[in-house]
């Protein structure tokens, strides 16, 4: 279901209740870039501090231009299975819907407008009709600000020379009408924002509440008031400035609602993703990690991350290999993952049938299912065996309808194609998914992308040692830099090691970086081996020690 600017309103109750009656919220996001300098990429050796340095930096500039919710909800013992409402918002900082909509400057990246293109982004219905927003600061402050306008706090502006005519004039009109004029009011021109603080702090000061002065194009009226009209005015006036915030408030209803929800919150490697929502819709980022660990964990206390749980609990590295969203759903399409049953309610139909990826509702639609899926997978492993069957009939950790579905062993499951004869069938319920020992020991685990540390908590301390069995500094010494490229040492590694991440430091040095722990000597004669190729070789421990004097 699509949500805009002009529809938010209208559409706020049915998110609110979905998100009310959810077992688990999924969640998306899309920028309009990524990164706006090389120094601000990935680094696979980057610690966490200096990784989480380059996302916040990256934050600051770029947005969230879409995001995507979808909500699970156990549709019942009797239908073993989930039904799920997706939603997708359209994200703008318009300044055209309010008089507290705030003037914002921001990045884009021309590769990642060329990506949301080349995916169906509707530019003109994100300018024209994307949702405003406002951060828990900058609401606070406004609001502020207003009442104290409203309460008449203002602080006084000091009167310049060249305007100090201007007021001399002010007063003695305003006294001129007071002592002999026939209208109840007085409308004086002003040509400037200042000249019209001036009136009105000239007003409040001078003539207290007998007078009231309401802007208008091009002038401000003056008039003269009674108890009940200055009661009813400040009634308008709060009524207004009420307005004026919830609207721009604006998609930030939305957070607040999936924040108070405290639902559990699934994401696919949602670590810039978390930094850009918390730059944009709460504050700005803070400035060390651990202190963004422990505000993202108060804000969001239970998180699972499926690029984690994929690549790292099901021990599915070998077998699913590319880890994305779009190769997972097309995994946990197989049969093996046929438990439980999802559907997308009748009144959210766009995802019935075609795809959308990188459409942040859609994304995140999918993002729950494969969730779902790998809980069923894992329910799946976790079955007795026909003869155990007895023994746990009667168990409270798993309800599973053990008639419907064959074992593991006696499946046919074939990992290296991904098909399996026999269709499970089963369906945990939601809570019991949260329950699975696999699951719930990576809750609050988010994965790191290009790292050698796979991922990181945000509930516990995180030490990234300097001891790296599986990376290494290489030094080139022959050929020379022109007749050869680090980048060609992979070719020379593959055969031995597979695939093998290369991070290029000097036109003759790099880190080589081992998906399992390697022997540095090995390495190092398999090279040197090489007709014509003659390098140098230290551990990365070894590296920081030396990088001064190399």
């Amino acid at each position: 279901m699509e949500v805009l600017r002009g529809t938010l309103d209208s559409q706020l109750p049915l998110i609110e209740k979905a998100i009310e009656e959810a077992d688990f919220l999924s969640f998306d996001a899309e920028f309009s870039g990524l990164h706006n300098s090389l120094s601000l990429r990935s680094h696979p050796l980057d610690d966490l501090q200096t990784r989480y340095e380059k996302y916040r930096k990256n934050a600051q500039e770029f947005l969230v231009v879409q995001f995507g919710l979808t909500c699970f909800k156990w549709s019942g013992e009797d239908d073993k299975g989930f039904l799920a409402k997706p939603f997708n918002f359209y994200v703008f900082p318009t300044t055209t819907s309010g008089r507290a909509q705030l003037d914002r400057v921001f990045v884009s990246q021309s590769s990642g407008l060329d990506f949301l293109a080349k995916h169906g982004f509707d530019f003109n219905k994100w300018v024209y009709q994307g949702i405003p927003y406002m951060t828990v600061q900058e609401e606070k402050i406004y609001v502020e600000k207003k009442m104290r306008e409203l309460n008449g706090n203002m602080p006084d502006v000091q009167v310049d020379e060249n305007c100090q005519a201007f007021v001399n004039e002010l007063c003695q009109n305003i006294d001129d009408w007071l002592t002999i004029g026939q209208e109840n009011y007085l409308n004086i021109d002003v040509s400037n924002g200042y000249r019209r603080r001036l009136v009105y702090q000239e007003v409040r000061n001078r003539y207290g509440p007998e007078l009231v002065a309401e802007g208008r194009q091009g002038f401000i009226k003056i008039s003269k008031t009674s108890d009940e009209s200055r009661t009813k005015l400040k009634e308008e006036k709060i009524k207004l400035f009420e307005h004026d915030v919830q609207r721009a408030i604006g998609f930030r209803k939305i957070i607040d609602l999936i924040c108070r929800s405290k639902k559990p919150i699934i994401g696919h490697n949602m670590f810039l993703d978390l930094c850009m929502i918390y730059e944009q819709f709460f504050e700005p980022l803070p400035e060390r990690f651990e202190d963004f660990q422990r505000k993202i964990h108060e804000i969001f206390p239970s998180l699972y991350d499926t690029k984690h749980l994929a690549s790292r609990i099901l021990g599915l590295e070998t077998s699913f290999g590319d880890s994305s969203l779009s190769e997972l759903i097309s995994r946990v399409k197989g049969a093996a993952f046929a438990s439980p049953d999802i559907q997308i309610h009748y009144e959210h139909p766009r995802y019935w049938s075609d795809s959308y990826f990188h459409e942040a509702g859609y994304d995140a639609y999918c993002t729950g299912f494969v969730f779902l899926k790998l809980g069923g997978y894992l329910g799946k492993k976790s079955l007795p065996t026909s003869k155990e069957k007895q023994k746990v009939e009667h168990s409270s950790e798993y309800v599973y309808d053990y008639e419907s579905m064959s074992s593991v062993e006696d499946s046919n499951w074939d990992y290296a194609t991904g098909r399996e004869i026999t269709p499970a069938t089963v369906s945990p319920p939601p809570f019991e998914i949260f329950k699975i020992p696999e699951i719930t020991k990576e809750k609050n685990r988010l994965h790191l992308v290009k790292s050698d540390v796979d991922s990181f908590s945000l509930e516990e301390p995180n030490v990234m040692s300097l001891e790296k069995p599986n990376v290494f500094y290489v030094k080139i010494v022959e050929p020379a830099p022109t007749k050869f490229s680090p980048k060609l040492l992979t070719q020379h590694l593959y055969k031995t090691y597979g695939n093998v991440f290369i991070y290029s430091l000097k036109e003759n040095q790099c880190f080589l970086t081992f998906k399992n722990v390697v022997d540095l000597e090995d390495v190092k004669g398999l090279l040197n081996s090489t007709p014509g190729l003659k390098v140098e070789m230290m551990s990365y421990k070894n590296y920081v020690d030396n990088k001064a004097v190399l």
